[in-house]
């Protein structure tokens, strides 16, 4: 993004303010889980996903490391990100595998279900996530979750979101949304959180199939580097890779999946990366 601007994105209403640091180089960590059992269910297609955001990625310039199944544990993702300490470049953790959450005694605690028993030393949530990043000075990180409930690792810092956390296919009214977002602009505190591109709502599965090859959301985040260029400047950021997959999952999967709706959510950070050149 260009210029400071105010922009509407499926309901949710954000306030930008900087262009993208970099072009689309830096830094990647991608994870693929199918095989859960005996923790849980096994899944189908998220080795296919990892497989193919890393193969774009690299083709893209970043350097990649993909690690999946048994080794995509929370320990070899810190281990990861401590070789990546102090980068100047963007680092990019993409996940797809099982999500969760957990009653605690705040409430819910969200977690990614990185390799391992489903217990809290194995599974991950969005503060040690932050933590890992900023033990190791990593400052502009970004997190691309393709798992069920990872809406729980969205900040919503800077955001009024017209989507809630169940999405049913209603969004929130634009003119009762404009003042609270004006309040969260002026109220915004600068974080070096990691900025979080969910695939699906605090509230919300989030759906893999074999007609598409992929889960619902990687299929469009791949298919954002060819269509989701908005601005016409040869590049795909991380708000227009949001911008492309929540337009085209709401309206070539739930329109058709009524009963299994979703959507992607997105940091309200005030910042924006390069993700990928518009593949022509």
């Amino acid at each position: 993004m260009k210029k400071i601007f105010t922009s509407i994105l499926l309901g949710t209403l954000l306030v930008l303010s900087c262009k993208p640091i970099t072009g689309p180089k830096g830094h990647a960590i991608v994870f693929g889980i199918e095989t859960y059992i005996p923790y849980a269910s096994n899944l189908s297609l998220t080795i296919d996903d990892a497989d193919s955001v890393a193969s774009l990625l690299a083709m893209q310039g970043w350097t990649v490391q993909l690690i999946t199944e048994t080794n995509a544990t929370k320990i070899n993702l810190d281990a990861a990100l401590k070789t990546l300490a102090n980068s100047d470049l963007p680092v990019l953790f993409y996940y797809s595998g099982h999500g969760d959450y957990r009653e605690a005694g705040e409430g819910l605690k969200y977690y990614i279900a990185t390799y391992g028993a489903l217990t809290s030393e194995f599974l991950t949530n969005p503060d040690e996530l932050n933590a890992m990043f900023a033990n190791n000075n990593i400052k502009h990180g970004i997190a691309i979750l393709d798992s069920c409930n990872s809406g729980g690792f969205v900040s919503t810092d800077g955001t009024v979101s017209g989507v809630p956390a169940d999405f049913s296919g209603t969004f929130t009214p634009v003119a009762s949304l404009v003042n609270p977002a004006i309040d969260a602009y002026i109220n915004y505190a600068q974080s070096n959180n990691v900025i979080v591109l969910s695939a699906a709502g605090a509230q919300e599965l989030s759906w893999e199939s074999a007609s598409f090859g992929h889960g619902i959301f990687t299929y469009y985040l791949l298919k954002s580097a060819q269509y989701g260029d908005y601005d016409g400047d040869g590049f795909v950021s991380t708000v227009e890779a949001y911008a492309y997959a929540s337009k085209a999952l709401n309206a070539n999967w739930n329109q058709s999946n009524s009963g299994s709706s979703y959507l992607p959510r997105f940091s309200g950070e005030p910042r924006d990366y390069l993700l990928f050149k518009t593949i022509k």
